[in-house]
């Protein structure tokens, strides 16, 4: 799906989706994406899943974060460990 900057402004108002922290938010002209991209940048912690079995996840399903969360175990990425 491709969103113009319009319809991400819409769909963040429409609590849709949401980008946290939303960098110069009362500066439509600042935002962090334009018609093509969003620049997001990502965390130093990150959910590795367990298990050798594929499965398949809806992550509109109710309790699908504590489910992933038991179920993976968090990676810290440090400058010494990429």
């Amino acid at each position: 799906m491709i969103l113009s900057n319009v319809d991400i402004v819409k769909c963040l108002d429409q609590h849709l989706f949401s980008i946290n922290p939303l960098e110069n938010n009362d500066d439509p002209s600042k935002y962090p994406f334009n018609t093509s991209a969003i620049d997001l940048r990502l965390g130093n912690e990150i959910l590795v899943p367990e298990g050798d079995k594929p499965i398949q996840l809806d992550l509109r399903s109710p309790g699908i974060a504590k489910f992933i969360q038991a179920n993976s175990r968090t990676v810290i990425i440090t400058e010494s460990s990429p």
